[in-house]
């Protein structure tokens, strides 16, 4: 069953975004979520601005067009730009799939968007608003879009849209006010070399501003209570359907 999961699953990469995708419904279609997906659209004038690729895990590459995005339900379906290679998977929904607590599943992707793909088992800790639910298990940024089965059936109940930990969006803060103090101190230290009893206040400046940005990146990566949170994959059925 990991294996099968595995063999359905890309590492999708979108400009600098990284995240995790898979086969379904048809061997054409690809699904992910929109927040990967994100730096290829333009919104305001409601059009792609290129062409997703697709890793799988032997290396093979694809291409990708984006051809619908949810952005409320963070989904996104793409097809394929050439024929699926042979021995890959393409997974099929669960019918009439409510989210059960205590429910095993399984789950696949390119957490911190390594090259390794990494398959891991877990159970619904908890059903949540509007169809989601809470997993129990190690989810990272790079997980986001992978598939979600039942460890059973192998059938699709949901992608993995999120992970969660406390004080999640005052770390994304965080992080955006140091790259902007590193942007600032290194526009400073051009024009500041000023140096007391042999130290380079310019330098000093500039080393303190990038340290900064990576002890924030470092605790975003890292910030993992081992709980994440599945998008049910009946509305993202109904869009597949219509591709």
């Amino acid at each position: 069953m990991h294996q099968n999961l595995a063999n359905a699953t890309f590492q999708v990469l979108a400009g600098v975004s990284r995240g995790s995708g898979f086969s379904f419904l048809r061997d054409d279609l690809v699904v992910t979520n929109c927040h990967v997906v994100m730096p290829l659209l333009d919104l305001v004038n409601k059009k792609t601005l290129g062409l997703a690729t697709l890793i799988t895990e032997s290396g093979q590459r694809l291409q990708a067009q984006i051809k619908c995005v949810n952005l409320d339900d963070d989904y996104a379906v793409m097809q394929l730009m050439e024929s699926l290679p042979s021995g890959r998977v393409v997974l099929q929904p669960a019918t009439d799939f409510s989210p059960t607590r205590g429910l095993r599943l399984i789950f696949a992707g390119y957490p911190h968007g390594y090259e390794e793909l990494l398959t891991s088992e877990a159970i619904i800790s908890a059903p949540l608003k509007t169809g989601k639910f809470a997993i129990d298990g190690m989810v990272n940024g790079g997980n986001s879009g992978g598939p979600i089965i039942d460890a059973e059936s192998g059938l699709v109940i949901g992608l993995v849209t999120a992970r969660r930990y406390a004080s999640g969006e005052k770390a994304e803060q965080l992080q955006e006010e140091a790259a902007q103090l590193r942007a600032y101190l290194e526009e400073a230290s051009k024009n500041m070399s000023v140096a007391i009893m042999g130290v380079d206040f310019g330098k000093m400046a500039d080393m303190f501003g990038r340290s900064l940005q990576v002890i924030t990146e470092l605790m975003n990566l890292n910030a993992n209570p081992g709980i994440g949170i599945g998008y049910p994959i009946s509305p993202v059925t109904e869009a597949a359907k219509k591709q």
